[in-house]
């Protein structure tokens, strides 16, 4: 993977698009509360996220989502750390915590 400046979007688009699935489906959320945003949001970043993914090969991360994209998804990639083990989360989310970790500072960079 590339450096968190140079991150293009296909290489995250599966690691983003579980952490919002695991958000929507896989535990119980109090949104507003632990994202700041309520779950139709989540819902329709998930949306958004997934058609642009299929869309967009070599495209920069930075230059693919908002600031405020780039906020849920880091509150929604931070939440699934905390809710799951390690091996847990590697399992459900499919990538490791290294990796998630090099997403989050990519995403940090961004807000």
């Amino acid at each position: 993977m590339n450096t968190t400046q140079s991150l293009r979007l296909e290489e995250v688009c599966d690691y983003l698009l579980n952490t919002l699935n695991e958000v929507l489906h896989g535990f119980s959320v109090e949104f507003k509360t632990a994202l700041g945003s309520d779950q139709a949001t989540v819902l329709e970043t998930f949306r958004q996220l997934e058609s642009r993914c299929e869309d967009k090969t070599g495209v920069l991360l930075s230059s693919s989502i908002s600031r405020t994209e780039a906020e849920l998804l880091l509150n929604c990639s931070r939440l699934c750390r905390k809710e799951f083990d390690p091996d847990e989360f590697e399992t459900r989310l499919g990538f490791s915590l290294d990796h998630a970790k090099l997403v989050e500072d990519a995403l940090a960079g961004l807000v």
